[in-house]
């Protein structure tokens, strides 16, 4: 669809809705609003009853989203509360993302945010064709990396002194006593917490939202003592791994893990690496969270103490009951840690670990990153301006925006999450874990611009004396430098709505003077596992890498690798506003609609290397073609509908689901009739395949730069060297060891697994799949695929061929073990057949058939005839060893033996 816009056909300004006075513009009700906004529509009332004023003189292309400052107007719910998505001006799009807080590893619930903005970005920019500047800012100064960068740096001193033996006042064993004291507090903590929160019930009236979060809070606590349990539990484990049998710790671990009996391949392992074995087996049966987790947990913990180092002992101890040892002993010797480089080189590591996550899941880069300790003077430029505004004021070092005063100007708060004063929790959630009573504030929702810093945090020289920045003020100060005092969109996850947004618009509407700092927010539903949140907080996390990391069996060799495609497919299968549950059942679903792609593929870029134009009796399409046309365009307005729709990629993906589940039919259809495929048909609905998923990111090539590789005309042709390379290396390879096999006139076989290792090995590790044909004078099929995956399948395939193997020579066995019992009972002397039961007889006949029992009483028949059946049957065994055996029993059975004995060895 193309919008034209001529600035002719719109009407004089004086008849344009608003009016400019003053270079500020006001809409209808003169509220004043940002001059880069330009001409506005009708204001809307929403959320609060706070104004918003639709943009108007960008480009409309017919997409409307799910505006979070407008959600909920007029009563309005779902799809009838979208609104039309217009930027300020013409295409461009000034776009901030709420970036980390670099205290640790992204985990998958962070993945849910950025990867949902990602996906959202490229259909505005590459879909609907909207210039975006995109920007992120990285939060390098916190509370939560204060903590974290101290409590590192007082854990490490704590493994150094008690790692120095006991003459230094430490060792192991005082080790062991501060580590339990510090996992005992903070039982305590949690214990009393929970019961006054089950003695403090909610009122008769509370609303379902009410009661939800309620019940989450309760869920929330009851895990996290559940976890602090689990710790206890960990420590024991280790303490009894130093101090008495880390192989009665192992054994009981493995019993509570279910593990099958430990293979014999693994008999002669050392201990760390059946440790290391385990681990890995576990890790990949479940997602984090679960009972399979905390044997992990066991295991490493277990694994460390298996070094005979008393700091391997003590990191162990240190390892397993981090978060209640750093606690401790933050309250204890927090404030002594005051080297700005322990939290610099803290951020830094996981700023930059961040940014390798991002590309390993392929979410493109932003435009513009900052940070915020880049930014310290324009931050106290901003506060100071806010101050002058006479919305803010300083007290006791620190500075407050006035809410009262911000009100009485006549702003609005609390536009995202409207509602009466701010609730402790809210309030201890936006001022950080390290704020103080709040005392010097003049009222309770009052919230921080500047901090003072208190020792053991960093610090920064400024006029109401050291301190550092609060933490909404970095993302207004940092985004309106980089794109100025109006943006069109801002995005963060769902959690930010209240405090963080609803603060980050006051402050800049009191530090610009007007009522729209941005038009559209956007915010991404919660990824949560087994009901809860993903957070750090709950430790019910996964972390980018661990979810990307392969993941092999001990027991058989066999791998699963869970990649960045499946991760952004099961992204666009789930609406992007809303929760998702995380689960191997949606990554299983993931694998397979990746799989029906790849089919999909497969069968149109065969359909390519056809030579359809001498094949083809006739151009033009048949009946079924005609109708698969008729779906491809119809998949192309509905897949456009889906997406003007609030990004519906859930509808989108649907919808392509059924195209290609119809080409593949076609094709099949057309195969069994002979008829010839409609070649173009086929490639135009592959062309527009790849297009959407290009869109999407789950294609590769969107962002090359370069002419990239030339196949003729007047390109240069630079990268072709490069590409073609290990092809036609692999060809030479292939050629050569065909001609060594010819020139000593080896038997077929050697060629025909020379063919094979191409195949399985070289073709593999080129990214080319490769699948004989079962037809004389047909060839062999191809086609590209990731590397990574073919090896796993080979692997696995490998490993069902193992797993045949195996069982076929246990068979084989079997029947070799069986035999040889038989042979060495025939070989038995005839005269000694009864020699096991010789004291409970007296008389036996010529055969040797005992006839009279120990006291000189007859034999009964029926035992008679039993002992004659026995001697029979023997007889006729000894009969066919002899012939066996060619009248060597000796040989004879030291061959079966000889047998057995290579049979187990190949078992091993």
């Amino acid at each position: 669809r193309i919008v034209i816009c001529n600035s002719k056909l719109l009407p004089p300004t004086n008849q344009r809705k608003g009016s400019m006075e003053g270079g500020v513009l006001g809409g209808a009700s003169d509220t004043p609003l940002p001059q880069e906004l330009g001409n506005v529509g009708d204001a809307i009332d929403c959320r609060g009853g706070a104004p918003w004023h639709p943009p108007t003189e960008g480009v409309d292309v017919g997409l409307v989203v799910n505006n979070t400052l407008t959600a909920g107007a007029g009563g309005k719910k779902g799809a009838d509360a979208y609104v039309p998505f217009v930027p300020a001006a013409g295409r461009q799009v000034k776009w901030y993302t709420c970036g980390p807080t670099v205290y640790d590893s992204a985990h998958l619930g962070h993945a849910r945010a950025y990867l949902t903005f990602d996906i959202l970005r490229r259909i505005v920019e590459d879909y609907f064709g909207y210039e975006v500047t995109y920007h992120v800012n990285v939060t390098d100064v916190d509370d939560k990396i204060i903590k974290r960068a101290r409590r590192n740096k007082l854990i490490a001193d704590f493994v150094e002194k008690h790692s120095a033996g006991d003459d230094n006042g430490g060792g192991y064993a005082e080790a062991k006593k501060v580590v339990d004291v510090a996992v005992a507090t903070r039982l305590t903590k949690l214990t009393k917490k929970l019961e006054s929160h089950k003695t403090t019930p909610l009122p008769e009236t509370a609303n379902k939202q009410e009661k939800e979060a309620y019940q989450t809070e309760l869920d929330e606590m009851l895990l996290k003592l559940k976890q602090v349990t689990f710790t206890q539990d960990r420590v024991v484990h280790i303490d009894t791994a130093v101090t008495t049998s880390v192989a009665a710790v192992l054994a009981d671990i493995e019993g509570q893990a279910g593990l099958p009996p430990t293979p014999s391949v693994m008999a002669e392992w050392s201990l760390s690496r059946r440790l290391a074995s385990f681990v890995t087996h576990l890790a990949g049966k479940e997602a984090a969270g679960t009972e399979q987790s905390e044997k992990v947990a066991r295991l490493k913990d277990v694994s460390a103490a298996v070094e005979s180092t008393a700091e391997g002992q003590v990191k162990a101890l240190a390892a397993a009951a981090a978060d209640e040892l750093g606690e401790t002993l933050d309250e204890e010797l927090g404030s002594t840690v005051r080297d700005h480089a322990i939290f610099n080189e803290h951020a830094r590591k996981y700023e930059r670990e961040f940014m390798e996550d991002l590309e390993l899941l392929g979410v493109r880069p932003p435009d513009v990153l900052t940070r915020v300790t880049d930014y310290i003077d324009e931050i106290k430029t901003f506060v100071q301006k806010i101050i002058d505004n006479g919305l803010a004021y300083a007290s006791n070092g620190s500075v407050y925006l006035s809410i009262a005063d911000f009100k009485k100007a006549g702003h609005h708060y609390r536009k995202l999450k409207p509602g009466g004063d701010t609730s402790a929790k809210d309030m201890a959630e936006g001022e950080g874990d390290l704020a103080g009573d709040g005392a010097e504030k003049k009222h309770p929702n009052d919230f921080a611009l500047w901090k003072a810093s208190k020792p053991g945090e960093p610090e920064w020289d400024s006029p109401w004396g050291k301190g550092r920045p609060g933490w909404h003020i970095e993302c207004s100060a940092i985004a309106s430098d980089v794109l100025g005092p109006y943006m069109d969109v801002h995005a963060g996850g769902i959690d930010l709505t209240f405090p963080h947004h609803d603060n980050e618009l006051a402050q800049s509407e009191a530090c610009f003077g007007h009522h729209q700092w941005v038009s559209y927010f956007f915010h991404a539903g919660h990824l949560h596992i087994k009901g809860l949140k993903m957070s750090k907080s709950l430790k019910n996390f996964i972390t980018i890498r661990q979810a990307l990391a392969k993941q092999t069996s001990p027991e058989d060799g066999s791998t699963t690798q869970t990649t960045a495609r499946h991760i952004r497919l099961m992204f666009l299968m789930q609406a992007w506003d809303k929760p998702m549950e995380y689960s191997d059942t949606e990554i299983g679903n993931a694998r397979k609609r990746e799989r029906k792609f790849k089919n999909f593929f497969s069968e149109v870029q065969e359909a390519q290397t056809e030579d359809w134009l001498a094949t083809q009796a006739q151009l033009g399409w048949s009946a079924d073609d005609r109708e698969l046309n008729a779906l491809l365009m119809d998949t192309k307005s509905k897949v456009h509908a889906a997406l003007s729709r609030n990004f519906n990629t859930k509808e989108a993906m649907t919808v392509l689901d059924v195209l290609i589940s119809a080409v593949i039919k076609t094709k099949t259809d057309a195969a069994a009739t002979s008829r010839p495929t409609a070649h173009l048909l086929l490639r135009s609905t592959g062309v527009y395949v790849t297009k959407i998923l290009r869109v999407f990111g789950i294609v590769n090539g969107a962002d090359d730069i370069g002419f990239g590789i030339e196949t003729g005309g007047n390109g240069e042709a630079g990268d072709v060297a490069a590409t073609v390379e290990p092809f036609v290396e692999a060809l030479v390879n292939f050629r050569d060891e065909v001609r060594a096999h010819a020139k000593v006139k080896a038997e077929p076989k050697a060629v025909l697994d020379t063919c094979d290792k191409v195949r399985d090995e070289t073709l593999v590790n080129l990214g080319v799949r490769l699948e004989d044909s079962t037809q004389d004078g047909v060839s062999s099929k191809w086609r590209l695929d990731d590397p990574e995956v073919l090896r796993q399948e080979l692997a696995e395939i490998r490993a069902a061929d193992r797993k045949r193997l195996q069982q076929k020579v246990q068979n084989k066995l079997t029947k070799r073990e069986g035999e040889l019992a038989k042979a060495r009972a025939a070989a038995v002397d005839p005269a000694e057949l009864f020699a096991d039961v010789r004291d409970q007889y007296s008389a036996f006949d010529d055969a040797g058939i005992p006839t009279k029992l120990a006291d000189g009483t007859d034999l009964p028949k029926k035992t008679y005839k039993g002992l004659q059946k026995r001697a029979n049957g023997f007889q006729k065994d000894r009969e066919k060893l002899l012939k066996s055996a060619n009248g060597d029993v000796v040989a004879y059975i030291a061959a079966i033996e000889a047998d057995v004995a290579d049979l187990k060895m190949q078992l091993q």
